[in-house]
């Protein structure tokens, strides 16, 4: 058995009155249609679904006005406050529409929050929440528009690939009027691995072989999942450390027969092309950021592990796009990668099957990779009327490894990007 859970509206609006809420809380929620519009008569209104929700020519309106219908709610003068106005989902897409809180004269404006997981697009869409021939005691609403998406999650085995992602789009013809606007997309990955590295089968190679082994995979991990044609070389370093291992023997030893790999791959991304108006400030900003612990519960001998993370985070802002705020503007990108690696020894203590091993090694590598950019086409028009544009693009990354247990544990760590 199936369920489908969602809502289609079609008719002739919905109305409440003033001090009222209305709530719409299906799992996704489709509403098409010129004249299937909502008007709350200063009422607070919530559109919130489990997956999506989808506007097409349908006007929200929260206003107060003497009038009915669109044009009414467009055009006339208010005659209370406005209503605050809520669409939250994972994924958010309004098109042709209009969103409506703005208040005249003597009243006050209503919020009005985009607030999404994964996605918001904005085709030719309005979103007032101005102050229109404001006066004083008049002051208009705040306008925040977020896409957030975060996981932590605690696994114990390795992922091939995990991607995470975040995006606000809005087009050229897309205009937002309020207070103070934000504009946020953020992608946030936590992964913690715990692995026990004995749940291999073993087989029988030498610590060389097994180097070489763990760097081909390393080449072809980034070339699969992140489209990285290089080619590393990175355990070359570690084969004078491999002689102290193995001997001069040259002797061959039961090693795990698959070397763990765990790939992280977060992007965040701001698109805006249309027109922003504040009265106060404009914050816009995109973050993308992973952290990556592996802890590994080794039996003695030689072990590697392999994190590799990707964060991209992209401001662009573009076409002939208006920015104009009565105080500050704020673009800012950022980027924060980690990579953790933490290693222990020496399970089976005295009764450790393998203790003929003259060493226990064991090997981190970490490969961060990502793009950090902000682009600001030469058509757009920024204008902080008593206040100051900052443009900001910060980018961390932090790697460590920590070994303990075993006879003579010993650590080597390998980070690239």
């Amino acid at each position: 058995m199936r369920w489908i859970d969602t809502v289609h509206i079609q008719g002739d609006g919905l109305r409440s009155s003033a001090g009222g809420t209305i709530l719409i809380d299906p799992q996704d929620i489709i509403w098409e249609g010129s004249g299937d519009d909502v008007f709350t008569d200063g009422a607070d209104y919530a559109l919130v679904a489990t997956n999506s929700i989808s506007l097409v020519d349908v006007v929200i309106s929260s206003r107060q006005v003497a009038g009915s219908g669109r044009n009414a709610h467009l055009t006339e003068m208010s005659t209370g406050d406005s209503g605050n106005i809520t669409l939250q989902a994972p994924d958010i897409e309004l098109t042709n529409s209009r969103i409506l809180s703005f208040a005249t004269g003597t009243y006050n404006a209503g919020n009005v929050t985009l607030s999404a997981n994964y996605s918001v697009i904005l085709t030719n869409t309005q979103i007032d929440a101005s102050a229109v021939t404001g006066t004083a005691g008049n002051t208009a609403g705040d306008v925040v528009i977020e896409a957030i998406n975060k996981s932590s999650t605690v696994l114990d085995d390795f992922l091939p690939v995990a991607v995470k992602d975040s995006r606000i789009k809005i087009d050229s013809q897309s205009v937002i009027r309020g207070n103070d606007i934000v504009i946020e997309a953020l992608t946030t990955a936590g992964v913690r691995n715990e692995f026990l590295e004995d749940a291999f089968d073993f087989v029988e190679h030498s610590v060389h072989d097994y180097i070489s082994d763990l760097d081909g995979d390393l080449t072809d991990v980034l070339d699969e999942f992140l489209g990285l044609d290089v080619t590393f070389g990175v355990m070359q370093g570690f084969d004078d450390v491999a002689d102290q291992f193995a001997g001069s023997s040259g002797a061959d030893f039961l090693l795990g027969d698959a070397i763990p790999f765990d790939v992280y791959d977060v992007d965040s991304s701001v698109q805006i092309d249309g027109i922003l108006q504040a009265d106060g400030d404009i914050n816009i900003s995109s973050s993308a950021v992973v952290e990556s612990t592996v802890r590994t519960l080794a039996i003695s001998g030689f072990y590697a592990s392999v994190s590799v993370t990707s964060a991209d985070s992209t401001i662009s802002i573009g076409g002939k796009a208006v920015l104009e705020a009565g105080r500050d503007i704020t673009i800012e990108s950022i980027v924060e990668s980690g990579v953790e690696h933490e290693k222990f020894h020496d399970l089976f203590g005295d009764e450790d099957p393998f203790a003929v091993w003259p060493l226990d090694l064991s090997v981190g590598v970490g490969v961060m990779t990502g793009n950090n950019r902000i682009d600001i086409g030469e058509d757009v028009r920024l204008t902080a009327e008593n206040g100051r544009i900052d443009i900001l693009a910060n980018t961390e990354r932090s790697a460590s490894i920590s070994v303990s247990g075993g006879r003579s544990s010993s650590a080597a760590a390998l980070w690239h990007w």
